[in-house]
């Protein structure tokens, strides 16, 4: 299944500001970066709710949230077992103390493309439940959750809404061969149901 077809729900606030999403930068001892946003999987069984719940951590933060999902060309790099954990690109810790020789370079993830990094890992449904921690790299990451690094990727019930009336604009809306609703003009990919009128007639 396709990370377009998972919601995620973002904790701390209600609705999705673009206009906040900060700047992707390393942060030099940790195995976190500045800038992004954070979510989990509304499904998944050891998100940050149930983190929270569980550790009684910032349980205030979970009264106020939105949900949104990924575009299908989201580039997502999923961390489910220790060779995906090796490959995503690294860089060397200043402090190696407490989260050893290498931490995750995202900066680096954002010039390669990759528009988010997910921890799919301690919960029932991956298979690697109750195998322990992910490792001294991602020792900060308690609970399964994905890092948006790129906001273009994320949407909401009204950024799709934007994106439709965007592309009202545009000559006119095709399907491609996978099946997905695109601009003929742009071609970008648009959430749209296929008796959507365009409007530019369509002669088909």
């Amino acid at each position: 299944m396709g990370t377009e077809h998972i919601t995620y729900r973002h904790f701390g606030s209600e609705t999705f500001h673009p206009e906040y999403f900060g700047k992707i930068v390393n942060d030099p001892s940790r195995s976190k970066p500045y800038g992004g946003l954070w979510a989990s999987r509304v499904a998944g069984s050891r998100g940050w709710e149930a983190f929270c719940r569980c550790e009684h951590y910032q349980t205030a933060s979970l009264r106020k949230h939105f949900d949104f999902t990924l575009l299908p060309d989201a580039n997502v790099y999923t961390i489910r077992s220790m060779k995906d954990l090796t490959v995503l690109p690294m860089r060397e810790n200043p402090n190696p103390a407490v989260y050893g020789m290498y931490l995750p370079d995202f900066e680096k993830c954002v010039r390669l493309g990759i528009d988010a990094v997910e921890l799919a890992w301690y919960g029932d449904e991956f298979r690697q439940a109750g195998s322990g921690p992910v490792g001294n790299a991602l020792r900060s990451w308690n609970c399964d959750s994905i890092v948006i690094l790129n906001p273009d990727i994320i949407l909401t019930e009204s950024v799709a809404k934007q994106r439709k009336e965007r592309c009202l604009d545009c000559a006119y809306l095709v399907e491609d061969e996978n099946g997905n609703w695109v601009c003929d003009d742009c071609g970008k990919n648009v959430e749209m149901i296929p008796d959507h009128a365009c409007s530019a007639e369509q002669d088909w």
